[in-house]
């Protein structure tokens, strides 16, 4: 990931060319390792998005639905009974949508139809790896209805992204486009809804609301185009939280800014991948 800081502004006038930890901390006392749980949170949301997308192509799939197997993006699909595995293998395989290699599974225990209102796709991760890095957790996504356009929420116990970071994630996807459909590249939806987490990276706890509703693009290769999320920092002295943005004018880029108060003014970080 690269990343930069942007900008100060203060008293109306914008300051550039503050890049050290040291011009930080003797302006306001932040430095940036108060904000790189940012970071954190972003490769989280972004992993959880993308083991959510997998299942909803998989349960769409017309191959898997209408023979119980078909090859996924990588993945070695099938039909058990009432579950769906999303099988990478033991040795591996490249995910030709993003060229990332991953091995293990993804096994789904599907209650009712999930393309339908009260269906459920409850997964859990078995040996899943992404780029040599191991993913925990379950997920559980609920079709709330109605038919067209529904409501999904989505939530999980502990997802893990090796000794980085665990999120509790509370969300719903209100979808807009692209739900009947088995291309993933024209999902669109709406994440709205909050989350609780640990940053064992750097030692710190955290916590966060949606406040603009995050747009997911699945034309977009960093899936979330837009949005506002308020990070809370739990028992933080020298930060109680930061704000992400995901600047809609990127272009998919999945750049982000994260905000902070510097003495009343915003101190404002700039990230891309």
């Amino acid at each position: 990931m690269k990343k930069s800081i942007l900008s100060i502004a203060l008293g109306g006038a914008v300051l550039l060319g503050i890049n050290s930890c040291e011009d930080l901390e003797n302006l306001c006392g932040i430095s940036q390792d108060n904000v790189v749980t940012g970071e954190v949170f972003v490769a989280s949301l972004n992993g959880m998005i993308d083991i959510y997308q997998r299942i909803d192509q998989a349960l769409k799939d017309r191959d898997l639905n209408n023979t119980g197997t078909a090859m996924i993006d990588g993945a070695t699909c099938t039909v058990k009974g009432d579950s769906v595995i999303i099988d990478f293998g033991v040795a591996g395989a490249v995910s030709p949508s993003d060229n990332k290699t991953r091995k293990g599974s993804i096994r789904a225990l599907i209650t009712g139809d999930y393309t339908l209102p009260n269906g459920i796709a409850a997964a859990k991760l078995s040996n899943y790896h992404v780029d040599g890095i191991m993913q925990k957790g379950g997920f559980v996504a609920t079709n709330k209805g109605p038919a067209a356009n529904p409501e999904v929420t989505l939530t999980t116990l502990k997802y893990e992204i090796g000794d980085v970071s665990s999120v509790d994630y509370n969300l719903s996807a209100f979808w807009q486009a692209g739900f009947d459909t088995p291309d993933p590249n024209d999902d669109i939806f709406d994440l709205q809804g909050t989350i609780n987490g640990d940053d064992f990276q750097n030692s710190k706890m955290f916590n966060g609301t949606v406040l603009d509703p995050l747009l997911y693009n699945g034309s977009c290769p960093y899936f979330i185009e837009q949005g506002v999320m308020d990070v809370g920092l739990v028992g933080d002295t020298a930060l109680t939280g930061f704000s992400v943005d995901f600047v809609q004018a990127d272009n998919c880029n999945n750049i982000f800014q994260i905000t902070v108060d510097c003495d009343g003014s915003p101190l404002v970080f700039d990230y891309a991948y």
